[in-house]
């Protein structure tokens, strides 16, 4: 009884952990950084990019320099967007990419494969002309372990009778 009443317990816990917004992936959909004060537009049915590499770093590099933005930051015909009442046109999509790190030893523990994710959420706000304006991004990160079996694939047998 008392093992069932800490598993209801921390699953109440577990409900409470993460993000909760109305906004992609559970953010806030105007979301302000802490400490920065930057404001993000996320909205709920963003456009993911996949990369599949971590080459999306180098464009998060250049943005906020809109004289210098990457090509692959460029708006694409399937981006979410908002107008501002100013005429400022501003597109919200995503890139996600995973790094698998292999096998972690620990001792007294079973081997585990690790994964990170990296999520790049990028603004880019454009004028009626097609300019580039500014861009802002956020970057967000995880971290996902699953157990390595030691023991050897074995096929079922199947004896029919």
């Amino acid at each position: 009884m008392l093992k069932n009443i800490l598993l209801v317990g921390i699953f109440v816990v577990l409900l409470g952990c993460g993000r909760h917004g109305n906004g992609y992936d559970g953010w806030d959909e105007n979301y302000v950084e802490t400490g920065t004060g930057v404001t993000m537009w996320l909205p709920k049915k963003m456009h993911t990019r996949m990369y599949y590499s971590s080459v999306v770093e180098d464009y998060a590099k250049t943005c906020g320099q809109s004289q210098y933005l990457d090509i692959n930051l460029l708006p694409e015909p399937q981006d979410v967007y908002k107008d501002d009442a100013d005429g400022v046109r501003t597109y919200a999509f995503c890139s996600t990419f995973s790094v698998h790190e292999g096998r972690k030893t620990k001792l007294n523990s079973p081997d585990m494969n690790r994964t990170v994710y990296h999520d790049y959420i990028f603004n880019v706000m454009m004028n009626q002309k097609g300019e580039v304006l500014d861009c802002d991004y956020i970057y967000s990160e995880s971290t996902t372990d699953s157990p390595i079996s030691n023991e050897p694939f074995k096929l079922p047998i199947l004896i029919f009778k």
